[in-house]
């Protein structure tokens, strides 16, 4: 998990620390050298990591993944306990799934996209393959 110490000001709400499920590094290298990317690359550091944040926070609203938290003070639902991969395997910190989600709906974000606005009441249960 990534932790962030500035302070992050989104919807008129200030947190102390940002954390995001992926790397901005990460989420760089996901869309170099893609056609969709060119939106990512023009945006600055600071609207990445807001993006990022944003993404996190949705899937955390959105989801609710298999297993438990791996500690009772973790800001988001990843890294887990108990959480296994289709093929049985134990599943180690944050699933690059999730990583890459959180790179997608980050550029999403930075398109105009306010997940927030945008969501059913209601929480999405279902399979998630990893």
């Amino acid at each position: 998990i990534r932790r962030g110490d500035r302070r992050v000001r989104r919807s008129g709400v200030r947190r102390m620390t940002a954390v995001s499920y992926s790397a901005l590094d990460k989420a760089d290298a996901y869309w170099q050298n893609r056609d969709d990317g060119k939106v990512w690359e023009a945006a600055t550091s600071e609207q990445k990591s807001e993006a990022m944040l944003a993404a996190s926070e949705y899937l955390d609203s959105k989801y609710l993944f298999v297993g438990r938290p791996e500690t009772t003070t973790q800001v988001r639902q990843w890294p887990r306990c108990n959480a296994y991969d289709r093929y049985q395997r134990r599943v180690e910190g944050v699933p690059p799934q999730i990583e890459d989600a959180v790179a997608i709906l980050a550029l999403a974000y930075l398109n105009g996209t306010r997940f927030f606005g945008n969501i059913s009441a209601g929480t999405t249960t279902g399979e998630v393959q990893m």
